[in-house]
C-alpha cells in the first residue's frame, strides 16, 4: 500500500484550518475544549515547515526580514485592537515574531560556527544573546527555539528528531498523568501527534501561497477576537 505524501502547501492549509479551530476555542466564549486539542498539532508543523523554508530559500535574510515585518505589523494591530476593544484575554498571539527571532538565533549560530574573525564572532555572539533575551517575551518563548533547533540540526536524522520531539511532548505532563492533567490543564502533550505530519511531508513546496499565511494568520485572529468581544 502506497503511503500518502503531502507537500508543504497541503500541510499548511490543513494546519491553517486546525489553527482556526484552536483560536475559536481561545476567543469565542463557550467553545468546546476539544477544538484546542486539534490545535496542539499546528505550531510544531509550522515550525517544521519554517525550517524547511530556511533550508531551501535563496535568501535567508530576506525570509527573516519578512517575518519581522509582518510580525511587527501584527503586534501593532494587536495593540490597537485591544485598546479599542479591551478585554481580560487580550491578544497574546504572534507566531510570526516567534519565527523571526527563532530564525535570527539559528542564523547567528550558523554564522558564528563558520566565523574566523574575532570581531565578527563577538558581534554574532551578542546578537545571539539579544535574540535569546527577546524570545522570552514572545508567545512561544524558548519552546519555539527548541523546536527550530531540533528540526534544523536533526533534519537528516528523522528517527532521532522524532524521539527527542516525543520526549519534549510527553514532558509537558510532568509526572501527573491524571485525567485532569491529560485533558484539562496540560494537554500540550498532544503535540506529539504532529510527528505523523513530519513523516508524510514529501519535501516539496507545492503552490507556495507566499503571502497567504502572513495575511491569514493575523486576519483570522483579529476577526475572532472582535466576534468574541461582541459576544461577551
Amino acid at each position: 500500500m502506497k503511503t500518502m505524501r503531502w507537500n508543504a502547501t497541503q500541510l499548511k492549509l490543513l494546519m491553517a484550518f486546525l489553527m482556526v479551530l484552536d483560536h475559536i476555542y481561545e476567543f469565542i466564549p463557550g467553545a468546546p475544549i476539544w477544538l484546542t486539542y486539534l490545535g496542539r498539532l499546528v505550531a510544531p508543523v509550522f515550525y517544521f515547515l519554517l525550517v524547511e523554508s530556511y533550508h531551501y530559500t535563496r535568501n535567508r535574510v530576506k525570509l527573516i526580514g519578512r517575518l519581522y515585518l509582518f510580525g511587527l505589523l501584527m503586534l501593532a494591530g494587536n495593540l490597537l485592537l485591544t485598546r479599542l476593544m479591551p478585554s481580560t484575554i487580550g491578544i497574546p498571539n504572534n507566531i510570526l515574531l516567534n519565527m523571526a527571532l527563532g530564525l535570527t538565533f539559528l542564523e547567528c549560530l550558523e554564522r558564528l560556527r563558520a566565523a574566523t574573525e574575532r570581531r565578527r564572532m563577538v558581534v554574532l555572539a551578542i546578537s545571539l544573546l539579544f535574540a535569546l533575551g527577546l524570545i522570552s517575551f514572545t508567545e512561544g518563548n524558548y519552546f519555539t527555539l527548541a523546536l527550530i533547533l531540533i528540526f534544523h540540526y536533526l533534519r537528516e536524522r528523522p528517527i532521532k528528531r522524532d524521539l527527542l520531539y516525543g520526549l519534549i511532548s510527553v514532558s509537558m505532563l510532568g509526572l501527573d498523568f491524571s485525567y485532569a492533567s491529560l485533558f484539562l490543564y496540560r494537554y500540550q502533550w498532544m503535540m506529539i501527534f504532529s510527528v505523523v505530519f513530519f513523516r508524510i511531508y514529501n519535501g516539496e513546496r507545492g503552490r507556495g501561497l507566499k503571502y497567504g499565511f502572513y495575511l491569514f494568520y493575523p486576519g483570522h485572529i483579529w476577526l475572532l477576537y472582535v466576534i468574541g468581544y461582541l459576544m461577551r
